[in-house]
């Protein structure tokens, strides 16, 4: 029995076809994860911006024209930037000089064939496909050290659950959600990972997932940009400049300050929404590590259980208590620092940042 063999014997079930679906993103995302776990390090997503899926993605389409409309650049594969003052669409030119042609190219998008970018790239005119154009952030590309991957196995794992079992009356916290069937992946960048939903289809139980097993393993609770004008954050920002010296950040750097705020440290486990009256994508219900399980409570109720969880409302002590962070990325320029990153963290991921 060969390599390939084993592989599908050992994980095929995970995926709906029984194997990796290379036209499907969640089966490429998921076949990623099994990979890294294996430790092998192969990169299957294309970097570039993929047409045939704009019609089901229409936060990708809303980014594009915003862009287009705003005169933001766009990265192109190459490494350049281009300014876009038109879109042409299946061969029709919609300009960024008219506002009557965003909402046209808006509904353009939702069943484009062919779509091709025109304005200027180091101020000389151009017109390239949308395979020149790198998928970035906000059109749906990750960041380096994105979780995604981790998350939508998670995701998948759990949704399989819910088939076989399903439909089950789930209790978080104390308040209990009836008829769940299914969980799926929550679009876009919010708090929420992903949601489980009713018979229905009403997602009614939102999760933060993060990797497994620890503290030290999180990625992060969440940015600083929503609490810039913070007098606490504001003050933080300002002593790191103070420790640099200037305005970047050397590499290896990295500099802490536990989170006096609450309501920063809140906001950023649970989402900006926290507080509401309602859950939702920015106010999710449960945060959970690693593979997340549905357990039997008894009385007909079932719950989430990972290797460590945090409800709504709880804010953790320990490895876990919420610490301002500013790393060293050569990628990043956050808060006005140059090879930086800012956040909101477990104290015990970075243990040997230095506290100021």
């Amino acid at each position: 029995m060969n390599t390939f063999d084993k592989f599908f014997i050992k994980f095929g079930y995970k995926f709906p076809k029984g194997y990796p679906d290379m036209n499907n993103e969640q089966d490429i995302l998921l076949l990623e994860s099994l990979l890294e776990k294996l430790d092998i390090k192969i990169d299957l997503k294309e970097s570039s911006l993929e047409t045939s899926k704009l019609k089901h993605r229409p936060e990708r389409r809303k980014a594009i024209v915003n862009k287009v409309w705003a005169k933001s650049p766009f990265q192109l594969t190459d490494g350049s930037e281009m300014v876009v003052t038109a879109l042409e669409i299946d061969g029709k030119l919609y300009n960024a000089s008219n506002k009557n042609d965003k909402e046209k190219a808006a509904k353009a998008l939702e069943n484009v064939s062919k779509l091709n970018f025109e304005g200027k790239i180091d101020g000389k005119p151009a017109k390239v496909s949308a395979s020149k154009i790198e998928k970035t952030k906000e059109l749906g590309g990750k960041e380096k050290g994105s979780t995604t991957a981790i998350e939508s196995a998670a995701m998948i794992d759990l949704d399989k659950d819910l088939e076989e079992l399903g439909p089950l009356d789930i209790k978080i916290g104390k308040k209990i959600y009836k008829n769940i069937i299914g969980a799926r992946n929550t679009p876009g960048m919010p708090k929420s990972d992903f949601e489980l939903y009713d018979e229905d289809g009403n997602s009614l139980i939102f999760v933060s997932h993060k990797d497994c097993c620890s503290a030290k393993d999180f990625q992060q609770y969440g940015g600083l940009s929503y609490f810039k004008n913070n007098p606490e954050v504001e003050s933080f920002v300002e002593a790191v400049k103070e420790e640099i010296g200037g305005d970047e950040m050397a590499r290896g750097g990295g500099y802490k300050r536990k989170v006096e705020d609450k309501e920063i440290g809140l906001k950023s486990i649970y989402g900006i929404d926290y507080g509401s009256s309602t859950y939702g994508i920015n106010n999710v219900q449960i945060v959970c590590q690693g593979e997340v399980k549905i357990i039997s409570i008894g009385d007909g109720l079932w719950t989430l259980k990972s290797s460590h969880d945090i409800l709504n409302g709880t804010y953790p002590g320990e490895g876990y208590t919420p610490y301002y962070m500013a790393t060293y990325r050569s990628d990043r320029n956050d808060m006005g620092i140059k090879s930086a990153r800012f956040g909101v963290y477990p104290v015990a991921t970075r243990p040997s940042a230095e506290e100021i």
